[in-house]
């Protein structure tokens, strides 16, 4: 099982659905939700400053919407990976989102830090499959 998810969504009901599948289907122990791009970049800063110890556990899973206001999910992977991808080195991304852009998928699969691109909400079909992703494979043996 996954110890830690960041969700980076901004609807509420659908963070709410992710984390109820993610729940039933024994995917993650914990998941930590911010509602846009810039509050995950935040999030992240506070961990870096916060984690002086490295008692705190980092994110092995980033679910990443990128429609949403303030910093979208585009604006939030360029500066991850300019100053916290080096910071993360095991977190991974997958893009979670209710884009049509066929743009958007054909981005995700040349940017080797993005594990997949499924839409959302999660489906309990989608959170089992994605068991299967080599990276994730290892949580769940």
């Amino acid at each position: 099982m996954i110890s830690k998810i960041l969700m980076i969504e901004d609807d509420s009901i659908t963070q709410m659905l992710n984390k109820m599948v993610m729940k039933n289907t024994q995917f993650c122990n914990s998941v930590d939700v911010v509602y846009n791009g810039h509050l995950a970049i935040e999030y992240l800063e506070n961990f870096t400053l916060n984690n002086t110890e490295n008692n705190l556990k980092k994110p092995d899973l980033i679910l990443l919407d990128l429609n949403m206001p303030v910093m979208d999910g585009w604006e939030f992977l360029e500066m991850y990976k300019q100053k916290y991808a080096g910071l993360f080195p095991c977190t991974k991304i997958l893009i979670l989102s209710s884009t049509v852009n066929p743009k958007d998928k054909e981005r995700a699969a040349q940017d080797p830090i993005i594990i997949g691109f499924e839409n959302k909400p999660l489906s309990y079909n989608t959170a089992n499959s994605l068991k299967e992703l080599p990276f994730l494979t290892t949580f769940f043996n």
